[in-house]
């Protein structure tokens, strides 16, 4: 009691400063949905939503599956994204999941119009809507994926399995089942991780 008592006294003699008011994660979780809503949401009129897809390309040794996210009614193929800074077209230009999904919408017999991201910027004081559009993706865009996923199904039978991209979420400890064992991570790269128990 004595030393509760202490405490008590110590606390109440101590001088607080109030922190400056900085938004809490709650808040921009709610200022995030909130944007998303007027800004994206309120104007769609959808035509598929997480449409699950299936494509056995002509000629290639594999089938595709996914869902593809949003076609609207102007035909504009859309992805939500959260990001904390300024996105670049160029992200949306090589995105091979905007690719698939164009070729999930073709397969499904609907021309595509738009390619969209539709972006949610979060940063220190709010959320910001940013939509970006680019045209369709051409046949040789189409041809060029499905070449790539043709190498990577060899590969994978004949037991190479090639790096991901540099700074893809997926290569981690969390998130690949096959990380620990991967010849492309550095030994100092999994010692970190796992000594960091980044799991």
């Amino acid at each position: 009691e004595d030393a509760l008592a202490q405490v008590k006294e110590a606390v109440a003699a101590e001088q607080f400063v109030p922190e400056p008011e900085v938004d809490k994660p709650a808040d921009l979780i709610d200022a995030g949905v909130v944007t998303d809503y007027n800004a994206f949401q309120t104007t769609t009129v959808p035509v598929l939503v997480e449409h699950e897809s299936a494509v056995a390309p002509v000629g290639y040794d594999y089938e595709l599956y996914g869902t593809l996210d949003l076609l609207d009614f102007r035909m504009y193929l859309r992805d939500l994204k959260t990001v904390g800074k300024t996105p670049q077209i160029a992200d949306l230009l090589r995105s091979t999941q905007m690719t698939t999904y164009q070729l999930f919408a073709m397969a499904a017999d609907y021309p595509i119009a738009k390619i969209s991201h539709d972006y949610l910027i979060f940063r220190k004081k709010g959320v910001e809507a940013l939509p970006l559009e680019v045209e369709p993706r051409t046949k040789d865009d189409i041809r060029a994926l499905l070449d790539t996923y043709q190498q990577a199904v060899m590969g994978i039978s004949a037991g190479i399995f090639l790096p991901a991209p540099a700074g893809s979420w997926w290569c981690s400890p969390k998130w690949c089942a096959y990380w620990p064992i991967c010849p492309a991570i550095t030994k100092a790269a999994k010692n970190y991780f796992i000594s960091k128990g980044d799991e």
